[in-house]
């Protein structure tokens, strides 16, 4: 679980959030297998629009040519389960 969200201004943000394309570097960096995006879309916290943190997360995502198997971006409210191995 990655978070995606509230980091407009960066001037201001940078320091406690992430933006979508650091969420990637983050995930590469980890070797993770799967992402789930999360702290997105729910409130209004900072300046992005809502519904910018996923498009910005699907654009780099497809910018570095991965597959989309591993990532996830749930609607809010959404639930997705999780095995083990």
């Amino acid at each position: 679980m990655l978070p995606i969200g509230a980091y407009d201004p960066a001037w201001f943000m940078s320091k406690q959030h992430m933006n979508p394309e650091e969420a990637v570097q983050a995930f590469a960096d980890l070797g993770a297998r799967r992402f789930l995006a999360m702290h997105w879309g729910t409130f209004k916290l900072t300046d992005e629009p809502l519904d910018e943190p996923p498009r910005r997360l699907d654009a780099e995502w497809l910018r570095r040519g991965w597959p989309r198997e591993p990532l996830h971006v749930l609607a809010v409210g959404a639930s997705l389960t999780v095995r083990s191995g």
